[in-house]
């Protein structure tokens, strides 16, 4: 996994965030979330309405992807609508230096 645009998603709250929007690994640091079980990666690969959009999940959650799908595609119906609250609500000390020119007009 680890292309644009990655995050994660909370298995109780549904709640999504990202630190970098690309390399999850370093998203968790970011986020302050290393060794928390309860978050699960997701990437949306393409500009689209969820087509691309996967989550993985583990064999022992509650919920499985389509759950956790819906929950995303709910609250954010397109992948620029994603985008943009992810940019909107970066970490503490996340810069958006490296974004798609159609975000930097934005922010």
């Amino acid at each position: 996994m680890c292309d644009y645009l990655s995050g994660f998603i909370h298995t109780s709250t549904c709640k999504i965030a990202t630190g970098d929007m690309v390399h999850h690994d370093e998203s968790r640091e970011l986020l302050g979330i290393v060794g928390d079980e309860r978050w699960r990666e997701w990437e949306w690969t393409e500009r689209d309405s969820g087509a691309s959009l996967v989550i993985r999940t583990m064999p022992t959650d509650k919920h499985d992807e389509p759950y956790y799908r819906a929950c995303i595609l709910g609250d954010f119906p397109k992948r620029d609508d994603c985008e943009q609250y992810l940019v909107d609500n970066l970490p503490d000390g996340v810069e958006p230096l490296d974004l798609p020119a159609h975000l930097k007009e934005k922010t």
